[in-house]
């Protein structure tokens, strides 16, 4: 048969001839169908093929002779792979390319444009969620992980089973987003990747660190763009890492370890491949990062397959004890008191939200759900179920076995840990707003706020307030205490300050260091010199853009929540809102029983001149207020103030305070109240 025959074939008669052992005419998955022309995939290189996906959307049912509407085109494939080499179920990487073999990038999945891509096949993992689930979580956390797409494969006219079509790792500025090193800037970025010397091929480039004695292979740079200039600078950065690190003084908090590590960025990493007890991390696919100018980042994280109970070696199917003590890496700083610290801190935190139990469940209860079909032809393909693959240690009778075991295995393993990284009580306050680049117009100085989240007062005399520079610090003053639900604001100039906010009474300052315009860490330490709580913030998307001089500040969504990820942050109305709730918070002990679509709020005209009519809906009857502020926050009319029935409602304002007198052109905002709702918009007086 002609190589490409068969994908002809299905775009003339709309049907393809599987393999007789499984029946499959549709699925609520995605369909993946590969042609190799008969030709059997080679670990490498990559051969020609051709690949065509049937997708008709979410929630939708895909249908074996339904057209390839996602993707109907070239690529390259190759398989992938170490110990999963020796599986019948196979993994691959493909490249997506044009007809002349050069690389085409597309997205796929509404994934980022790109063109290489991985074609996972779950196969010891009989859950065949545990990557996914992994990845999703890291996501969650901040950090970037390869996004995935549960599909169903043919190839060659035979099924193959459940897959998981994802992002390779590579430097892109949609998945590991450093910048190239330059002529002038050889500190980053590089990819490294720890792996173990028996996967060291004589085509790769990589270091050799002089303590740890282990390899760092070099992605990126590739290997026809690096230069000798660059793999000596990073092989200097690893040595003295590593000398550091093994150094007496490696626990101190300004010469130690920190020096040379994105310490946020560590403790999530470790954290996720302790609690999932993921047995390859710091032996192999342990990925870091060296940005230009910046310190060791690591991830992103990679290949959990024989990780939360999967395994039946090295002790890993126990959910007690720790396991990423026993690394070079790991085990050092997890004798460092100020990282522990950290690390309770941010277990403690997530335990309350993305690593609660009830969001894991749920995420495997909707992974499980959405397979319930799919695996039913995927085990009947691979009649692996009731059968030790490799290196079980449960080995479940069915698809519902071996999701409960997983679901066990972590509470249980999350359980032990709340134990072993338990608080004993300890509260810390978060970082709840940032104003790091104010406008020309309204110039109040860098400052951030400090909310106490905790039913007790928090001291936080001698905590410590840094940005990236570990030259840059500010010690907070004696006796200094924030209330509980209490606020506090940290300036870099307490006249200036004051002058823009005289209605706040609860600052502090200053300090002689300003944020930086372009995005940075900002760190706060405790009297001990732990890091309680940190913030990464950037000026572009997918942050938000106002607030790098456009008069907004940076306002956590809800309190308390994960203020480092970059969709918990929003831009305020205004200046921002010191030493109060955040504008864009919601009543937080009911926010979660109120739907915003239900109060259609609206005022038109907007802009006006010299009047506009405020209109809004209301679910029920209730105490509704509206406020209009100027700019600066200064309440300029009480307009409403009364008990109104359910339905629509209306109010006139003709631009005048609460004297009567006339205001002055320019922005306004207007804040409803109506029982457990506040929400606050926007409006343009023009004269």
């Amino acid at each position: 048969m002609n190589k490409y025959l068969a994908v002809l074939l299905h775009l003339l008669f709309g049907s393809i001839s599987l393999s007789q052992d499984v029946n499959f005419t549709s699925s609520n998955l995605p369909i993946v169908v590969i042609n190799t022309g008969g030709e059997d995939i080679p670990n490498e290189p990559k051969i020609p093929a051709q690949m065509g996906i049937i997708y008709n959307g979410n929630g939708e049912i895909n249908h074996i002779n339904d057209s390839y509407n996602h993707y109907n085109g070239h690529i390259g494939i190759e398989r992938r792979g170490h110990s999963s080499q020796n599986f019948p179920k196979k993994q691959y990487s493909i490249e997506t390319r044009y007809e002349n073999g050069d690389n085409y990038n597309t997205s796929i999945f509404e994934m980022p444009e790109e063109n290489d891509w991985v074609l996972s096949g779950p196969y010891s993992d009989k859950s065949l969620i545990r990557n996914v689930l992994a990845y999703d979580i890291a996501r969650s956390l901040g950090f970037y992980a390869s996004r995935a797409q549960f599909c169903e494969v043919v190839l060659n006219d035979d099924y193959v089973g459940v897959y998981v079509f994802m992002e390779k790792i590579k430097v892109d500025n949609n998945r590991v987003d450093i910048a190239n090193p330059t002529q002038n800037n050889v500190s980053g970025g590089y990819l490294l990747e720890i792996e173990a010397w028996n996967r060291v091929d004589s085509s790769d480039t990589y270091i050799s660190g002089e303590t740890i004695n282990l390899p760092y292979l070099i992605h990126h740079p590739k290997d026809d763009d690096i230069t000798d200039e660059q793999i000596q600078w990073i092989q200097n950065y690893v040595d003295d890492f590593e000398n550091n690190l093994y150094s007496n003084d490696f626990d101190n908090p300004n010469t130690g370890n920190s020096n040379y590590i994105h310490v946020p960025s560590w403790i999530d990493f470790i954290l996720l491949n302790e609690a999932f007890r993921n047995n390859d991390a710091f032996f192999s696919s342990t990925f870091l990062q060296k940005r230009q100018s910046g310190k060791l980042v690591a991830g992103p994280i990679w290949d959990f397959n024989i990780a939360m109970g999967n395994i039946n070696y090295n002790n890993n199917w126990l959910t007690n004890d720790l396991w990423l003590t026993e690394n070079p890496w790991s085990s050092r700083l997890m004798i460092d008191s100020h990282f522990i610290k950290t690390y309770q801190i941010r277990w403690h935190y997530l335990r309350t939200n993305q690593l609660s139990d009830s969001v894991i469940t749920e995420r495997i209860n909707q992974y499980s759900f959405l397979l319930e079909e799919a695996q039913e032809r995927n085990f009947i393909k691979w009649p692996i179920l009731g059968e030790y693959i490799w290196p079980n240690y449960y080995i479940g009778d069915t698809f519902e076995d071996e999701i409960n075991y997983l679901k066990q295995w972590i509470l249980n393993r999350f359980s032990w840990m709340d134990i072993e990284f338990d608080l004993n009580g300890e509260t810390y306050p978060i970082i709840n707003e940032i104003n790091y680049h104010s406008s020309n117009q309204f110039d109040s100085g860098d400052w951030i706020e400090l909310f106490n989240p905790n039913s007790i007062p928090v001291d936080i005399s001698n905590y410590i307030l840094k940005d990236e520079n570990e030259d840059h610090y500010y010690i907070i003053p004696e006796n200094t205490e924030i209330d509980s639900m209490g606020f506090i604001i940290v300036c870099q100039e307490p006249a200036i300050f004051n002058l823009i906010f005289p209605q706040v009474e609860n600052y502090i300052g200053g300090f002689d260091f300003g944020f930086s315009n372009g995005g940075e860490l900002i760190r706060l330490f405790n009297s001990d010199g732990t890091l309680v709580d940190y913030v990464d913030y950037d000026d572009n998307t997918p942050w938000p853009e106002m607030p790098d001089g456009g008069g907004a500040t940076l306002e956590l969504k809800s309190m308390p929540r994960d203020n480092y990820h970059f969709s918990n942050w929003k831009e305020s109305p205004g200046f921002g809102t010191p030493g109060q709730i955040n504008s864009v918070t919601l009543n937080t002990n009911n926010a979660n029983n109120i739907n915003p679509n239900q109060y259609f709020i609206l005022n038109y005209p907007n802009p006006f001149n010299p009047n506009t009519t405020i209109r809004y809906q209301l679910p029920v009857q209730s105490n509704v207020s509206i406020i209009i502020y100027d700019i600066t926050g200064k309440e300029i009319r009480h307009l409403v103030n009364d008990v109104q029935d359910a339905g629509f409602n209306s109010v006139v304002w003709n631009a005048t305070n609460d004297l009567s007198q006339p205001v002055s052109a320019g922005i306004y905002l207007y804040r409803i109240a109506a029982e457990d709702f506040q929400q606050v918009k926007k409006m343009v007086f023009l004269k």
